[in-house]
């Protein structure tokens, strides 16, 4: 068994750590405060300093891993990064008296395990942290001799609190300083020249560009620290990888309404970008996005990284992302034959959503049908050939029957001279009585048919359902019920009233009234789930979130419901918005009045944190509002600054029995010339001090 020598004391290995620990744990007779924002290895240097402890290694010895060889200024910075790793974080929580959750908040530890759990996620956050040299602010450095930790983050160049460049060499002789001078724990100290490291002169940074954008990232990171424990528990499941809730995120805050996601063209994000995203949310790929991309993509788009904490990624969104063949949906096509009064446009083009007829018989299957509701010919997007075409009418075809039936053709000679189906014929000759597409001057059936009613019409097509697409059948069922010959039977057919009813009607999904009233309710319990949540009301979030199609809700009629849910709900927030910001306004300006300090707009609109260009745009009377404010105000401001010069008039020659330029300036702490200046509140001074003088002599 291994001996080890520790000064005087010899003891046996297995006793060693025991002994030493309640040994130098009775030594720590100072425990000084953890100061906020404070590295933990700064906090060990300066508990080992005050008390008198020669190494940091007489710590670490008590408290390191079995892993950990050995303590050197190699593993130093990672105990900043991870300390869990390295040492015993319960020990040390014993050992100095603090508690082990609250230790690991002055390390980067949080943001590693939850960003890039996993060695190779370490050696990707160290590319965000200055790992090499130890960073330090000169002033905070001489205020409380302790090292902040974010001032190890590489994109931090400022201190926050003196507005003065973070440094990392010593002022004297330009050494670096690195992370723990191995030895002794001279941490104020230049590790060459022994000078102290917060001597020197030091010059605050002037820009005030630089300096908010510093903010803004200080900001940032400070905010990591609140977030790592909660991302949007509606982003997607629990049990996903963070990295693909966040990219989730990204995408949704990046996207603008109604723009469809796509790799190759995106309005904020780069091609590359888009599509690691999209591998990220699709579970196409285990990745990780930088903390720095992260960041960067959050203040490009003015967005705090603390509003994710309360951000809710609609349902219809994650939807999209997950359904890539959103992009290949192919649209309305616009009015095919030339003869229509709407050809060459889609103003009367429905999509047939529930059409059975997207089969032709050992043919295709068209994957999109639509229908003109004027001159009721039908196309299809054939998916072999990737264009439309007509599905229902043959416009060759057609032109062909016309041109035969122009030149006065019987019925029985077109049939004979095309030599097809006579059902066919009769099916396109009933097309040409009905429609006249060619300006025929002889297309008038006369004592043929009779004029029917809409309702009629559609009761007996009601009938013949089971034959609509069955042209033999039909012809001879409508014969037998109604006595109808075949040309009547396909005129009646393309009655635009029959039309209708067939294609747009009929042809849909048959209503069950016990699932529609099941669905009503279910719409109205989501309706109220998202105005308690908050969540813009629409027919796509919705149908996500009942796990139906958009059609199904249109089908029972339930969008004209949604959408007045919706108007009604942005009319409740905007009154309940404007009625919130009067209040903010009418407090901020109530404040003011009572310390007797001018309203000032810009400063209004900042303590709003509204910009004055969107809050123009969207409240213009709001606006005027504070204009208004403001320049009433400045009358206010007039009768209070007279009334304070006046008493300081007073108070002057109270105290020295006379009134001068040379007393007033110093005593209000503005110069001569702005007092001889007679401008604004300092017109008539002159006469004021003689008047107030005279006043205060009469008395």
């Amino acid at each position: 068994m291994a001996i080890i020598k520790n000064k005087n004391l010899t003891i046996i290995n297995s006793d060693f750590k025991e002994v030493n620990f309640m040994e130098i744990r009775r030594t720590f007779t100072i425990r000084p405060k953890l100061i906020e924002g404070e590295s933990l290895s700064s906090y060990l240097i300066r508990t080992a300093n005050l008390n008198a402890i020669n190494s940091i290694s007489e710590i670490w010895q008590l408290v390191k891993k079995h892993e950990v060889y050995k303590v050197d200024r190699n593993i130093f910075y990672k105990f900043d990064l991870f300390p869990c790793d390295i040492v015993h974080l319960n020990d040390l929580s014993i050992l100095l008296n603090i508690k082990a959750n609250e230790l690991v908040l002055h390390s980067f530890e949080p943001i590693v395990s939850f960003f890039y759990p996993g060695a190779a996620g370490k050696m990707i956050f160290g590319k965000e942290i200055e790992l090499k040299n130890r960073r330090f602010c000169k002033s905070c450095l001489n205020e409380n001799k302790a090292y902040q930790l974010l001032w190890q983050v590489k994109e931090i160049h400022m201190c926050y609190k003196h507005f003065t460049r973070i440094e990392s060499k010593c002022y004297r002789c330009g050494s670096e300083q690195p992370y723990l001078r191995s030895g002794h724990l001279e941490h104020l100290k230049c590790s060459s020249c022994d000078k102290l490291l917060f001597d020197g002169i030091e010059e605050t940074i002037q820009d005030i560009n630089i300096k908010n954008k510093q903010f803004r990232i200080y900001r940032d990171w400070k905010n990591l620290f609140k977030i790592t424990s909660f991302i949007s528990k509606n982003v997607l499941k629990e049990s996903q990888p963070i990295h693909r809730k966040i990219a989730v995120l990204l995408l949704f805050l990046a996207t603008p309404n109604n723009v469809r996601i796509n790799s190759k063209k995106h309005p904020f994000y780069s091609p590359s970008q888009v599509k690691r995203l999209l591998e990220i949310v699709r579970n196409k790929s285990n990745g990780t996005l930088r903390l720095g991309f992260i960041l960067n993509t959050l203040r490009e788009l003015n967005i705090e990284i603390s509003a994710l904490m309360s951000l809710k990624v609609p349902n219809s969104f994650i939807r999209i992302l997950l359904n890539r063949t959103q992009d290949k949906k192919v649209q309305v096509i616009e009015c095919k034959s030339e003869w229509c009064e709407f050809y060459g446009t889609v103003h009367r083009m429905v999509d047939m959503k529930f059409s059975k007829g997207k089969y032709v018989p050992k043919e295709y299957l068209y994957s999109s049908m639509c229908v003109c509701t004027y001159c009721w010919v039908q196309v299809g997007y054939n998916k072999e050939l990737s264009k439309w075409e007509e599905t229902n009418i043959s416009q060759s075809l057609l032109q062909k029957i016309n041109s035969l039936f122009r030149k006065d053709y019987s019925e029985k000679q077109i049939i004979q001279q095309l030599n097809i189906y006579p059902n066919k014929v009769y099916f396109y000759l009933g097309y040409i009585y009905q429609y006249n597409p060619f300006c025929n001057t002889n297309s008038k059936l006369e004592n043929r048919v009779v004029d029917l009613s809409k309702s009629k019409l559609t009761n007996n097509f009601s009938l013949l359902k089971s034959f609509w697409k069955k042209s033999e059948l039909l012809t001879q069922q409508a014969s037998n019920l109604f006595g109808w010959d075949v040309l009547s039977t396909f005129y009646y057919y393309w009655h635009p009233d029959v039309q209708q009813y067939i294609y747009l009607e009929e042809n849909s999904r048959v209503t069950n009234k016990e699932k529609e009233e099941k669905l009503r309710n279910e719409v109205d319990r989501v309706i109220k789930h998202l105005d308690r949540s908050n969540i813009q009301i629409s027919v796509k979030e919705v149908a996500a979130i009942l796990d139906i199609t958009e059609s199904t809700l249109r089908y029972h009629n339930l969008n004209k419901k949604i959408n007045e849910a919706k108007l009604s709900n942005k009319l409740n927030k905007e009154k309940e918005e404007i009625e919130y910001i009067y209040e903010v306004i009418n407090g901020y300006i109530k404040n003011k009045k009572i310390h007797e300090e001018p309203i000032l707009v810009h400063e209004v609109y900042k303590f709003l944190g509204i910009s004055e260009k969107i809050l123009k745009r969207n409240y213009p009377e709001i606006a005027k509002f504070i204009s208004n404010s403001a320049k009433e105000n400045i009358a206010e401001q007039k009768l209070i600054r007279r009334a304070n010069l006046e008493k300081a008039i007073i108070h002057i020659y109270n105290q020295y029995g006379r009134v001068d330029y040379s007393l007033l300036s110093e005593y209000l702490g503005v110069t001569k010339k702005t007092l001889k200046s007679s401008r604004g509140v300092y017109k008539g001074i002159d006469v004021l001090i003689r008047h107030t003088l005279d006043d205060l002599e009469g008395d």
